[in-house]
């Protein structure tokens, strides 16, 4: 074969695989710049955390498949590890596999809507028979709004509540002082858990903060308030609660799974830690109760996960999202969902004791007081950047500092107010 006829041959190969593979970007996943519209065709891209157990992965891809039978919609579900969603999806939405709806920890709502990443739902919302905001628990719907407008719809929910050892503990406390004054006896025993370091104890410090009526921000919404005196005193409870002065204490707190070893009286925690508990300590003999407010007789309040439904400004398939979206909040489905991570489904008639799974019976009412708690659960501020305030700053003081071994680092006010001055900074610029 001569050289030319050659050269013609291969390059109108080029041309056909070229165009093959351009209908297959604008026709199946990956949702493109959204420049060309909203488009009848091509696969929807969704992101969601995985299921630890193969058989919920198994369970999520049938369901899945179940709505593309019913609709006629393809979807691409990819299941990322929770640990590590936020860095692949940040990722993800600067390459060309942008996905067209994703899972999005509650308060990073503010952020992607803060730089119009996500779409704003009102108009899909309203009227919407399949989509009721009056249906979610108020706390969990939220944590969608962001200056005035709704750009996620919740899906599941959880809180933290108190664990404690039966064999240590008759009663659960109702007060602080309670709480404080446990008497804990033996040489391998310790009063508390702990917190944990940087987010988490961000994340547990909003439970004592609640309990003590002070506010992460200021009612208008212009500077945080974690270091006014409320906010000292709830830092000043878990402080106590570490008994410095009981050295089992501080090897306990850093030992793994002490509670679960039944060194612990109290720990925070979960549903995905009763969970735990009963798989790997069945033998375990533990409580669950509402978080104990400051005075006795008060309302018990807690801290509030969970994650929202959210739909990508660049993608060409958001009817369909919203079709999806629809089939998720079905009873049938949302708890299933939900029963991947042990967690409650956000809408609030479907969050029931019989729909959630546990691993041994007399766990569903340990799963109950968690139920009940979500009825006083308090979400984090909906204000770009808070996850970096609560990571870098707040939780970082805490654990660093309030809670440091040593006692001349321990300057509660001092600590609090370097995190508040380092907050307002990041979060208003002043």
């Amino acid at each position: 074969m001569k050289p030319r006829k050659l050269n013609t041959i291969l390059f109108t190969l080029f041309l056909s695989l070229t165009a093959s593979v351009v209908t297959g970007c604008n026709n199946g996943g990956g949702g493109g710049s959204g420049d060309s519209g909203e488009e009848e065709g091509g696969t929807i891209n969704f992101w969601a955390y995985q299921p630890s157990k193969q058989t919920d992965q198994t369970a999520y891809k049938n369901l899945i498949s179940e709505f593309t039978a019913e609709t006629g919609i393809k979807v691409k579900l990819l299941m990322v590890v929770k640990d590590s969603y936020n860095k692949s999806l940040n990722g993800a939405l600067t390459s060309r596999s942008k996905p067209d709806i994703a899972y999005l920890d509650q308060p990073r709502i503010s952020d992607y809507a803060h730089d119009g990443t996500i779409m704003k739902l009102d108009d899909e919302i309203a009227g919407n028979p399949n989509i009721d905001n009056s249906k979610f628990f108020a706390s969990g719907l939220a944590t969608t709004m962001y200056k005035g407008g709704q750009y996620g719809v919740p899906l599941n929910m959880t809180t933290s509540v108190l664990f404690y050892n039966k064999d240590i503990v008759s009663t659960p406390p109702t007060s602080w002082e309670e709480w404080l004054n446990t008497p804990v006896s033996g040489s391998e025993q310790s009063l508390f858990d702990g917190i944990g370091t940087g987010g988490y104890a961000g994340w547990y410090y909003q439970v004592f903060l609640a309990n003590n009526g002070g506010k992460l921000l200021n009612d208008a919404g212009n500077a945080v308030a974690f270091n006014d005196a409320k906010g000292v005193e709830a830092a000043q409870m878990i402080q106590d609660l570490y008994t410095f002065d009981n050295p089992q204490g501080s090897i306990n707190r850093s030992a793994n799974n002490a509670f679960g070893r039944g060194q612990i009286a109290y720990k925070l925690g979960s549903s995905s830690d009763i969970d735990a508990l009963d798989t790997n300590y069945p033998n375990l003999n533990y409580g669950v109760s509402l978080i104990p407010p400051k005075v006795k007789g008060d309302t018990s309040y807690s801290n509030m996960g969970g994650e929202n439904l959210v739909i990508f400004n660049h993608s060409p398939r958001k009817a369909n999202c919203i079709k999806l979206i629809e089939f998720l909040l079905r009873e049938e489905n949302i708890n299933k969902i939900a029963s991947f991570t042990g967690n409650f489904p956000a809408i609030e008639e479907y969050a029931t004791i019989e729909s959630i799974p546990v691993i041994k019976e007399e766990s569903r009412a340990r799963k109950a007081v968690i139920l009940e708690q979500l009825q006083n659960s308090v979400p984090r501020p909906v204000v770009p950047k808070w996850i970096e305030v609560n990571d870098q700053y707040l939780g970082v003081a805490i654990s660093d500092k309030v809670l440091s071994e040593d006692p001349a680092r321990r300057d509660i006010q001092a600590a609090l107010n370097e995190a508040a001055q380092a907050a307002n900074m990041k979060l208003f610029g002043s």
